[in-house]
């Protein structure tokens, strides 16, 4: 039954002014003194946590819809306490995000709005399409808890946006009533055959009067136009809306009119009495039971196209009854708080019986088209389909993608119990009466729905899945404090230290022969790229923030950078020489293109870092953990992670990328002379660094798994750990090797050789030439390398006898300055 209520002006008073004292939660206002009782979640509509709780374990939120009729606004409250309160799940009640905070049971303020929409159909797909409608500007729902059966449902269940409708353990039903008194006085009008027939309709039409608006009466029925105040009315209508009502406490009584249809005489056989009806989108089909069940005495004469009433002037003329002492038949449904308004007095509504509903008369029941028709051959339909509505059982609808598909994909930790819960939840027609008298002596609505849930809140928490609400530890402020974490902290400040140290000797023998062959500005390069990586290694074992998990990722990742480019430019290098000395041609090695080189590469890795770091930054994020698969507890500790993996997989896409040339270059140097051969150092460089990078991933997907035994805060300082060790066996394999051969020969090289040789023969002899031996020689069938052509060469240059090819040339044996 598709039906409008304008809400009672008890649920819609408004006091601006007054502040909603269960903003911190029904229960919570209500404990006892000295009783202990926790705030509910937040939600959306919350600006801070003055209020309410984080909502720690981030389980979406639900949007309830609260349609326009108190019931639904009821069941909405219901389902937000019981969600926020003792599921500790967020929930808000709205048809869309303007909404949400003046609907819901903990708005700021003692107001309450109402959706202008019955059913939102649009809104349940929007709902289903998005999990989070706070993000949403337009109508979004999740939950619609009471809907009247209507044929959108199947189509809804079909298409996959709902899942199968479930009972909310309500019941209505719509029918007509009469006041007690009347029913009292003239029994037979109760019942449908006590209205049939010539013999009750001169009873009909003299007992029930057309009802008149404000207007109507001041026209036509005041004696002084409502210029002065009568027994009826205090004075005329004042707006267009006083001018339609029917009653207005205090100042309107409404009145009803005996009008020439009322009037039977011996001329006139046609008298009816006046049945007030309702809109014809309501699946009543009032035309068709008066018709097929030969009640011709009562007549239909509203202001609709089918002589019917709105709801909210069905309101008014019954109460426009009773303050004038009025009979009246009246269209109305339940469940509504509008009968127990009544309970008690002469005006409760008592239900007028009809031939009860079948499955036959269901199925031929006139459409809304037919009811809306101006023909009333048309609305009366067919004889079969002229029973009462009966019982009806009421439904609530979930959209199937934030309901249990979505907790499917979750963990057991972070599942949220506000699907079964709202599954489960029902209420009984004495519940609904319990919070209706409430409310009939004076009790607010919010108060009233609240004492309810306070009395029945054991029975409340049954709805609750085992295991919940959780309790949620966060072990943020005690993580990265156990002492084996502190330990493993010291050990890598302590390979930061070896690094730095190691970055000042390369830099104090960087005039050895050793490092000269090393390239001492690449050197430094190398050995600053270790320091930046063990310091990178060093934020692992800090508690997560914005700083420290952005900062690592940059150090590692340019310290990796500034590791291993400079080995493989120098390495490539030397490779071209190697190849250009085989093929005999010239070639030109420039320091600065080669420190260009790696200026490039680390600018190039700096720009995607920032890129990184505004697009999608590196952020605390939560590793939840059920302690007990069947307990409530949970645990609740924090690593970096991103939105996504892409630069994830890029950054280390990159190292491997290093990796692989590195891997190249080895193979190419081979049989480079061994003081500039450094095939093996890289190889081992390479291996080293692979399996610590497999460590790592293996520690990185470990510390992103909930379930694993290993706190996470223990395996992402085992991974810093593993950075910083990954670093001191790369300097045991390339640095230090070198750093130990520089310490047993210090002397300068370049100064022990030529620079020196010039600068004495200049300084002894203006006019003297370098001493120049070029030479041949067999030296056998083996391949020669620079190692076998070294022995040739004697220490110093001191030859102590030379053999001219001329053998009438004589060459004197002295110190060469070069040999060719």
């Amino acid at each position: 039954i598709k039906y409008r209520l304008a809400i009672t002006a008890l649920l819609i008073r408004a006091t601006s002014a007054q502040a909603n004292r269960f903003r911190e939660g029904c229960l919570r206002a209500s404990a006892e003194s000295g009783t202990e009782q926790r705030k509910r979640v937040c939600n959306s509509d919350d600006k801070d946590e003055e209020f309410c709780e984080n909502n720690i374990l981030n389980y979406p939120e639900y949007r309830i819809h609260d349609a326009n009729w108190e019931t639904s606004i009821i069941l909405a409250w219901i389902n937000q306490i019981v969600l926020m309160e003792i599921g500790m799940t967020p929930a808000t009640v709205g048809f869309q995000a303007n909404m949400t905070s003046a609907a819901s049971f903990y708005s700021p303020e003692e107001v309450t709005i109402h959706s202008e929409e019955l059913y939102p159909w649009d809104a349940l797909e929007k709902g289903n399409t998005e999990a989070d409608c706070a993000s949403i500007d337009g109508p979004c729902v999740h939950v619609i808890p009471e809907v009247w059966e209507r044929n959108e449902i199947k189509e809804l269940v079909r298409k996959g946006v709902i899942e199968p409708p479930n009972l909310n353990g309500l019941f209505a039903r719509a029918d007509l009533h009469i006041p007690a008194w009347v029913a009292e006085t003239y029994p037979s009008l109760a019942i449908w055959y006590g209205l049939k027939g010539g013999d009750s309709q001169k009873l009909l039409a003299e007992t029930f009067l057309r009802p008149t608006t404000w207007l109507e009466y001041c026209t036509y029925k005041s004696e002084n136009n409502c210029s002065a105040r009568d027994d009826f009315a205090e004075r005329g209508p004042e707006s267009d809306e006083e001018e339609r009502s029917y009653f207005l406490e205090e100042k309107f009584r409404g009145y009803f009119n005996e009008t020439e249809k009322n009037k039977c005489t011996e001329e006139s056989s046609n008298c009816t009495g006046y049945v007030l009806g309702p809109p014809c989108d309501y699946t009543f089909n009032l035309d068709s039971m008066l018709h097929w069940n030969n009640i011709s005495g009562l007549s239909m004469d509203g202001p609709l196209p089918n002589g019917g009433y709105e709801s909210e002037q069905l309101h008014q003329i019954w109460r426009a009854a009773e303050a004038t002492n009025s009979a009246v038949l009246m269209y109305w449904w339940h469940p509504t708080s509008f009968p127990y308004e009544f309970t008690g007095t002469n005006y409760s509504l008592q239900r007028v019986t009809f031939p009860p509903p079948s499955r036959d008369c269901y199925e031929n029941t006139t459409t809304e088209k037919e009811r809306c028709s101006t023909n009333v051959t048309v609305r009366r339909g067919v004889e079969a389909g002229s029973c009462s509505y009966g019982f009806m059982p009421l439904k609530s609808l979930i959209v199937r993608k934030i309901g249990k598909d979505k907790n499917e994909e979750l963990n057991e930790a972070l599942k949220s119990p506000a699907h079964e819960i709202l599954r489960s939840l029902n209420l009984e027609l004495r519940d609904i009466g319990e919070i209706f008298t409430l409310e009939k002596n004076g009790t607010d609505p919010r108060e009233a729905v609240c004492k309810w849930v306070v009395r029945h809140k054991k029975i409340l928490e049954n709805f609750l899945p085992p295991g919940y609400p959780r309790i949620v530890t966060d072990e943020r402020s005690h993580e990265y404090t156990a002492w084996y974490i502190v330990m493993m902290e010291v050990i890598t400040i302590l390979i930061l230290v070896v690094a730095v140290v190691a970055l000042f000797l390369v830099w104090k023998y960087r005039k050895s022969q050793a490092m000269i062959f090393a390239q001492p500005i690449f050197m430094c390069l190398i050995t600053i790229g270790y320091c930046f990586t063990s310091f990178g290694g060093i934020m692992f074992t800090f508690d997560p923030n914005k700083v420290s998990c952005n900062a690592h990722v940059w150090l590692i990742m340019l310290g990796s950078t500034i590791e291993l480019v400079p080995v493989l430019v120098k390495t490539s290098a030397i490779n071209k020489l190697t190849n250009s000395a085989k093929s005999q041609k010239r070639v030109s090695v420039s320091r600065r293109g080669m420190l260009l080189k790696v200026a490039v590469v680390v600018v190039l890795v700096i720009v995607y870092l920032t890129v990184m770091t505004i697009v999608d930054p590196l952020l605390p994020s939560r590793v939840v953990k059920l302690q007990d698969e069947a307990g409530p507890n949970v645990t609740v500790q924090y690593i970096c992670n991103s939105k996504n993996m892409v630069f994830f997989v890029i950054y280390y896409a990159w190292l491997v990328l290093l990796l692989i040339f590195a891997v190249v270059l080895s193979i190419q140097t081979r049989s480079v002379m061994s003081q500039l051969n450094e095939s093996t150092s890289l190889a081992m460089l390479v291996y080293s660094h692979v399996a610590f990078i497999i460590l790592r991933l293996t520690f990185y997907f470990f510390r992103t798994y909930e379930t694993t035994e290993v706190p996470p805060d223990v395996l992402t300082s085992i991974s810093g750990m593993l950075v910083c060790l990954d670093a001191l066996a790369a300097m045991f394999i390339y640095v230090f090797p070198k750093l130990y051969q520089a310490t047993k020969e210090p002397e300068n090289y370049q100064e022990k050789t030529i620079r020196e040789r010039i600068m004495s023969l200049r300084n002894t002899d203006d006019e003297a030439d370098l001493q120049i031996l070029v030479c041949t020689a067999n030296m056998g069938n083996a391949k020669p390398t620079l190692e076998s052509m070294q022995t040739w060469i004697p220490p110093g240059g001191l030859c102590s006898s030379v053999t001219p090819l001329d053998n009438n040339k004589t060459i004197l044996f002295d110190n060469f300055d070069l040999i060719v």
